[in-house]
C-alpha cells in the first residue's frame, strides 16, 4: 500500500515494512524538501506520521528501505507513500 492515515482509528495508522526472514531493516522517510522525517531499524514499529512531536503535513513522502535477510542476501527498495488523515 502507498497510502496511510495516522488518525487513530486503528486502520493504517502506521507506515510499516512487513517481511519474512528479515535479520535487519533500515527505513528512512523524507518530505518533499528532502528533509528526513523518520528513521528506524525496528521490525515492529512503523512511522506514525509524527515529526518533531507534531503531526506531519498531508502529502507524498519518499521512503528508502535497506533489508538484510537471514540467508545473507540484501535488498533495497524506494518509493513513495501518501499521508492522509
Amino acid at each position: 500500500p502507498n497510502i496511510f492515515s495516522p488518525n487513530g482509528d486503528g486502520n493504517n495508522d502506521q507506515f510499516l515494512v512487513i517481511g519474512q526472514n528479515l535479520s535487519h531493516l533500515l527505513i528512512r522517510i523524507y518530505n518533499r524538501w528532502g528533509e528526513m522525517v523518520y528513521e528506524s531499524n525496528s521490525l515492529k514499529k512503523g512511522w506514525d506520521g509524527i515529526y518533531k512531536g507534531l503531526p506531519s503535513q498531508l502529502g507524498v513522502y519518499v521512503y528508502y528501505v535497506e533489508a538484510d535477510f537471514l540467508d545473507g542476501t540484501k535488498r533495497t527498495a524506494k518509493g513513495n507513500v501518501t499521508l492522509i488523515r
